[in-house]
């Protein structure tokens, strides 16, 4: 709530998706620690999953990594 009053919200909108991105980046690296018999994905899942989340996020429009 405070964020929406005191930034402007198409920044707070960018920052949050910067966020949601660098999150799934950590989700998709640590799939790749997973043993066959907890059920990993192919090695190249996680690996696709890493590059295409950082790539996504640093290419956002704008300054989005942090909400000034």
């Amino acid at each position: 709530m405070i964020a929406t009053v005191s930034a402007d919200l198409r920044g707070v909108i960018g920052f949050s998706s910067f966020g949601v991105l660098i999150y799934y980046a950590i989700a998709n690296a640590s799939a790749w620690t997973l043993s066959v018999s907890e059920g990993r994905p192919a090695r190249a899942v996680p690996v696709v999953g890493v590059i295409g989340c950082l790539t996504m996020s640093f290419t956002l429009p704008g300054n989005r990594w942090w909400p000034v």
